[in-house]
């Protein structure tokens, strides 16, 4: 590196103004490759002291803590909104009901329970004969074993190839009357209410050098499996949206646009509020353990730069009294200082630093700042050196 004083930049003047075109230009193109490689320096050097291990720990930890309570907070709301849902009942009061007792005949949270029926043709199953559905879902899906490097093992992993959702519009009924609340938008429910009715897995007859192959690669194909779902006409569910009487007296439900999740399930009431509750409370523990894990790694980093300050103003002022010490020794004439002990070291300079833990006085300064590790009289550990004064 080069590095310009002002003397030296006087110099750099004076040869410009002398007219040595070369020298200059190559003095300028050295300043600023010195220039550089310290900016580059001082970056790699703020990089390591800052992008830490616990630094990284805690940034992980903060990021996935706000994911997490992000999710939290919109299980609450959507907990609470289905806790708090009006229930009513598909029946022939059901329109007068909603157009006596709310405005513009809409219930943003309700909940209505009946039976499924197709609105229109329905969707016949491809390998169950006889089903009859308003909702399929048709998923083709491969499996394989791979070799993790990290690991070193062979792990099952698995690909979607593809899922095809055919639906058709279904509405709610009850067996108690002809009343039907029509359902729209399905494929917008947090889950859709579907079973499994065909599973079959297609295993793969490679060769024995697809084998190979496929060990060199590090990846193997067991197979296919090929899965439909249906949602059956005539099967019983819980909806919950947003209830509305339309211009021309059907009721429909839909989606909430106040953006809570739109439920479509088998389980009842109850049995949704409790599986709510019970992700709620998993929620809760998880984002309280970040927290605290977020919390002890601030207090630890705090920490961390507390003592690292400390000890860096320890060790100026080391340095303020070595300097001292250094200009006692310059003042001192060496011939009126015979008395005093000499370095261990240099066998010149007097002594001048104590050594901690062990306490012995056998060093100059200069040597001091070479000495690093053990003591040199016994050999145990240093942990500061400070200035002694001896009388």
């Amino acid at each position: 590196r080069v590095f310009f004083s002002v003397l030296d930049l006087d110099f750099y003047c004076t040869f410009t103004q002398a007219g040595h075109e070369d020298t200059r230009a190559e003095i300028h193109n050295n300043l600023h490759d010195s220039l550089l490689i310290r900016k580059i320096t001082m970056s790699f050097d703020w990089l390591t002291q800052y992008l830490t291990f616990e630094n990284v720990c805690l940034g992980v930890n903060l990021v996935t803590l706000s994911v997490i309570y992000k999710a939290y907070r919109s299980k609450v709301t959507n907990f609470e909104a289905v806790q708090t849902a009006r229930q009513l009942d598909i029946d022939n009061n059901l329109a007068s009901k909603l157009l006596e007792e709310y405005p513009n005949a809409t219930v943003v949270h309700a909940l209505v329970r009946g039976q499924v029926k197709a609105i229109g043709e329905k969707i016949k199953s491809r390998h169950l004969r006889g089903a009859k559905a308003v909702i399929q879902e048709c998923c083709l899906t491969e499996h394989k074993i791979q070799w993790s490097p990290v690991s070193r093992f062979w792990s099952q992993t698995q690909r979607e190839i593809h899922r095809i959702i055919n639906y058709v519009p279904f509405a709610l009924t009850s067996k108690h009357s002809n009343v039907m609340v029509e359902v729209l938008d399905p494929q917008e429910c947090e889950n859709i209410p579907v079973n499994c009715v065909y599973e079959n897995f297609i295993p793969n007859r490679e060769g024995l050098s697809g084998v190979f192959f496929g060990w060199l690669r590090g990846e193997q194909t067991k197979g296919i499996e090929e899965q439909e779902f249906l949602l059956e006409e005539g099967t019983t569910l819980t909806a919950f949206g947003t209830l509305t009487v339309m211009n021309d007296g059907s009721v429909k439900l839909m989606p909430p646009a106040d953006g809570v999740s739109y439920y479509l399930t088998q389980l009842s009431h109850p049995a949704l509020v409790s599986k709510l509750r019970s992700e709620l409370s998993l929620l809760r523990v998880v984002s309280f353990v970040l927290g605290c894990t977020a919390l002890g790694l601030s207090c630890y980093l705090v920490f961390t730069w507390w003592k690292a300050r400390q000890a860096l103003a320890q060790q100026k002022k080391d340095s303020m009294r070595r300097e001292e010490a250094r200009k006692e020794r310059r003042k001192l004439n060496r011939e009126t200082s015979s008395e005093v002990p000499c370095c261990v070291i240099c066998r010149t300079n007097p002594v001048e630093v104590m050594i901690l833990e062990c306490g012995h006085v056998c060093l100059c300064t200069d040597c001091s700042e070479l000495v690093s590790g053990n003591c040199p009289m016994c050999r145990s550990p240093i942990k500061r050196i400070v200035a002694a004064f001896l009388p």
